[in-house]
């Protein structure tokens, strides 16, 4: 058996390519934007920091935490029905599901941004479709607005709400489904009680890092 000293070292080398890369990537470009961030004209200054305190700029970050909380919110809604249709799915379609809901992630935001402006816009998809049915006269006002901000938002980072929540999903026992049935409780009820207290935990791993 080895002694802790050296199982010690040895847990530090195996860790040491990852602290390097951490360094490099993210400690010193963030030292270097601080430095940046603390001068003005040739001389060390704190105004840069006092704008941020300017009503204009509370009023974005206000807006911003805003428009997070909606697509927080909006991400944990259709996570946990996406979570379930997968677990419920046969086991050798569960694998390709999982793909594609993570295939957003994946493409470049700049290409997923010009699709919805495909769909959204006067003469896009969406409005092309509306107005084919009668459902609408003229095109709907879809694009460049908060909406369209908060569903673009949503697509982007829907990923990392499912993928959490499914995990966990993968792990609830189903015998403790089948009793809250067979006892009388309705789908909301299973959920309120078998399913969220044994997800919470994944649900707020999600919402953390969607917002």
């Amino acid at each position: 058996m080895r002694s802790e000293p050296a199982y010690r070292t040895s847990g530090f080398w195996l860790l040491a390519p990852a602290l390097c890369f951490w360094a490099v990537f993210l400690v010193v470009p963030i030292g270097i934007l601080l430095v940046y961030s603390a001068r003005a004209n040739g001389s060390w200054t704190v105004a840069n920091y006092l704008r941020a305190f300017d009503a204009s700029y509370g009023r974005v970050l206000l807006r911003s935490a805003w428009l997070a909380t909606l697509t927080t919110l909006l991400s944990l809604a259709l996570a946990y029905p996406a979570a379930w249709a997968v677990r419920s799915a046969r086991r050798s379609w569960q694998l390709p599901l999982i793909a594609l809901l993570a295939v957003p992630s994946w493409l470049n935001l700049l290409v997923k941004n010009y699709a919805w402006i495909v769909l959204l816009r006067r003469e896009g998809v969406i409005n092309s479709l509306l107005q084919t049915t009668g459902v609408t006269d003229a095109p709907l006002p879809l694009l460049f607005n908060q909406g369209a901000v908060l569903v673009g938002l949503a697509h982007s980072y829907l990923p990392l709400m499912i993928l959490p929540i499914y995990a966990a999903i993968e792990r609830v026992d189903d015998r403790l489904v089948e009793a809250a049935r067979d006892l009388g409780a309705t789908g909301l009820t299973t959920f309120r009680r078998v399913v969220l207290p044994q997800t919470s935990r994944a649900a707020a791993v999600g919402c953390v890092l969607v917002f």
